[in-house]
């Protein structure tokens, strides 16, 4: 896992949607950023878990989140047993145990 972020790196992502002036106004002449440094920004808290895990995490770490980030969403609400067991299944499929579509 790389261990910081360049302002570079944000410009790059297809999804970026930060003007350069802003990047380059966060990094503050910085040559690069460590996620605490990212976190501990004043930007919205969804844009720095986004900055974090498209530059920082890869492809696996990032699908295990959103699979963590749904499984608890879920805690909070009704749980319904499409939604729970579209989860495990993703989760399956991380691990190399389930094929999509099976």
């Amino acid at each position: 896992m790389k261990k910081t972020i360049t302002a570079n790196d944000i410009m790059t992502q297809t999804q970026a949607f930060y003007p350069r002036l802003r990047v380059d106004n966060l990094w503050a002449g910085r040559a690069a950023l460590t996620a605490r440094e990212i976190n501990r920004t004043q930007d919205p808290p969804l844009d720095r878990l986004w900055m974090i895990a498209k530059c920082l995490l890869n492809e696996r770490t990032n699908r295990l989140l959103a699979c963590d980030i749904a499984a608890r969403r879920l805690s909070w609400l009704r749980i319904r047993y499409k939604s729970v067991e579209a989860i495990r299944r993703a989760r399956l499929y991380i691990a190399g145990e389930a094929k999509l579509g099976s």
